[in-house]
């Protein structure tokens, strides 16, 4: 049986450096989901950007089959 891969899952907060908003998330990479999040590939957080992330808390694993 082959092993199973980790994934690190991470709740984030993200506050508009526009207007205040303040956006909460899931993620396993932050720093990636924050570039997509200031991208405009998201369709909520496209209308408040700029992004700063400023809350990062591990939230849990979980395991996959490879």
């Amino acid at each position: 049986m082959k092993p199973a891969a980790k994934k690190e899952f991470f709740v984030y907060a993200l506050v508009s450096l526009t207007d205040g908003v303040i956006y909460v998330g899931i993620a396993t990479d932050c720093e990636a989901r924050l570039k997509q999040h200031n991208s405009g590939k998201s369709k909520y957080t496209s209308g408040h950007r700029p992004w700063k992330l400023f809350y990062k808390e591990f939230a849990g694993e979980s395991f996959y089959p490879l």
